[in-house]
């Protein structure tokens, strides 16, 4: 909000992000590489040394990094207005003096922080152009839009309505006002499909320039109250439904009590069976498992999909398995103790995955069912804690993922369940189950999930052992000045860099061995 008649000064950063150092302790975080061309040399790594661009919190640290620049002039001039946004910075003072004092301290504290001022960029007189806008002494109003004058297409459409789309908050208008428009983006999703602005876009299109060409806004004055008008939108009413009780005394006791349906959810274990739900995204199975006595009873369902809703497939069974008398449901899963705690006092809403909606319509009915209370609790999972909680937790956890139930007698077969389950790659697959190379290489080959993301090594880098004396690296080189023995074999320790050469007469495999 800027004060009508208050000179300004706008400022804008030369490439503000290449201008804010790195600390060097993270710059090795900030490692890419640059591959050579048909892997002629080895790839050369970099480290960016400055704020990189495209990086998802390098506004958030550019705007943080400004913000500090500008924090003493705003502590110099507390009656300034300081907007920064990005590399663009708006300020404005009560007096031209004032602004005159500001300036050389403003472009001194930008300085003193590494960044640089585009001189080109500098807006002293009016108008002053900010974030898109025009401003005056007294008003501001949009820049020069272009529209796109002719239709065609869905990807022109998609155009106009996103430029409209972009200036409402500025123009006042609303969704019914732009309806027209907005049917255009629908029907065929082809971006080269046909679209032909019908008489009513038309004529929405003519109202839109006519109000861009028009509209603009005041600056405030600051001696001038202000007073807020609060609009009723066109397409959503709203109302007040109130109530009125009659004369009774009953009626009125009622009115002045406070009541609330006891939750069904208890905070305190109840009396009844001890419950333990779990489920695999990889398996599919739901297993709920209680002890009955001394025996434990299990009950299984499937569901296709994620963890998450194979776990609330457990649950819905859970519910539905102990609808008449009270349990304790313990679950390692923290998604669906949540829900299950929230949900008898909750109103469902549709949401957009089907699976998902009626697993929650089902444990929503189930709960709203029931007579007797329930107890979450929820636990962590592969914690190898001692006692009844923990053990049956493991067991659920084991019924559900059947294939580590017992060791498997086949090496090859663990080594392929192994790897389903935690996608090892070959070198670790070679040394957990002793395999050989072929076979770790068939297995992760054959893993739908690392054949396609298990990237090869870059160009020029050999693998290293993990100790020394595991793995070696040998190659010849010709030494002319040793005569008959010019062939030097050398071997190097990947691990220790330990060097080992001797000369001989050929590089056949007699002399590998001889070496």
């Amino acid at each position: 909000m800027l004060p009508a008649d208050w000179p300004v000064l706008i400022v804008d950063l030369k490439d503000c992000f290449f201008t804010i150092p790195l600390h060097p302790d993270d710059r090795p975080k900030f490692a890419f590489t640059v591959p050579t061309i048909n892997n002629a040399e080895p790839a050369q790594r970099y480290q960016w040394r400055v704020l990189p661009q495209g990086m998802r919190n390098s506004p958030m640290l550019c705007q943080w990094y400004v913000a500090r620049a500008l924090s003493g002039v705003r502590k110099r001039f507390p009656d300034a207005h300081v907007y920064h946004y990005m590399d663009d910075i708006l300020v404005a003072t009560p007096t031209q003096e004032e602004l005159l004092r500001l300036q050389p301290q403003l472009l001194n504290a930008l300085h003193s922080h590494g960044l640089q001022v585009a001189p080109e960029k500098v807006q002293q007189q009016p108008p002053w152009k900010y974030l898109g806008v025009k401003i005056l002494e007294r008003t501001i109003r949009h820049q020069e839009v272009q529209f796109v004058q002719s239709v065609k297409t869905l990807n022109d459409a998609q155009k106009l309505v996103g430029v409209i789309t972009w200036l409402r908050p500025y123009l006042g208008l609303t969704t019914a006002q732009l309806s027209s428009l907005f049917e255009l983006l629908k029907g065929d999703t082809d971006l080269k499909s046909h679209r032909e602005l019908t008489p009513e876009a038309r004529k929405v299109l003519e109202e839109v320039q006519q109000v861009v060409s028009a509209c603009q806004v005041y600056r405030i004055e600051p001696s001038i109250d202000v007073t807020v008008f609060v609009t009723t939108p066109d397409l959503h009413p709203t109302g007040q439904i109130t109530y009125h009780l009659p004369s009774h005394k009953l009626l009125q006791v009622a009115k002045n009590t406070q009541f609330s349906l006891r939750p069904k959810s208890s905070q305190e274990p109840v009396q009844g069976p001890t419950v333990f739900t779990d489920g695999s995204g990889k398996t599919g199975k739901a297993i709920v498992t209680w002890q009955d006595g001394s025996e434990w009873q299990v009950l299984e369902g499937h569901e296709d999909g994620s963890a998450q809703l194979v776990e609330l497939k457990a649950a819905v069974m859970a519910f539905e398995k102990f609808s008449q008398e009270p349990f304790n449901l313990i679950t390692d899963s923290a998604y669906v103790a949540d829900i299950a705690q929230r949900l008898s006092c909750s109103v469902l809403k549709e949401v957009s995955n089907p699976a998902l909606f009626d697993l929650l319509k089902a444990l929503w009915c189930a709960i709203q069912a029931r007579v007797h209370p329930y107890y979450v609790l929820h636990v962590r999972s592969h914690t190898n804690l001692p006692g009844f909680v923990a053990e049956s937790n493991a067991r659920a956890d084991k019924l559900a993922n059947p294939a580590w139930v017992a060791p498997q007698p086949d090496v090859l077969a663990q080594a392929k369940a192994s790897h389903g389950f935690f996608h090892q790659n070959v070198h670790t697959l070679q040394k957990q189950f002793q395999l050989t190379a072929t076979e770790a290489c068939e297995i992760v080959e054959s893993c739908d999930d690392c054949h396609a993301l298990g990237a090869p090594l870059p160009a020029g880098v050999n693998p290293r052992g993990l100790k020394a004396l595991e793995l070696w690296q040998t190659d010849v080189t010709q030494v002319a000045e040793f005569g008959q023995l010019k062939y030097v074999h050398v071997t190097v320790d990947t691990f220790s860099s330990a060097m080992w050469a001797s000369a001989h007469t050929g590089e056949k495999a007699r002399d590998v061995i001889a070496h």
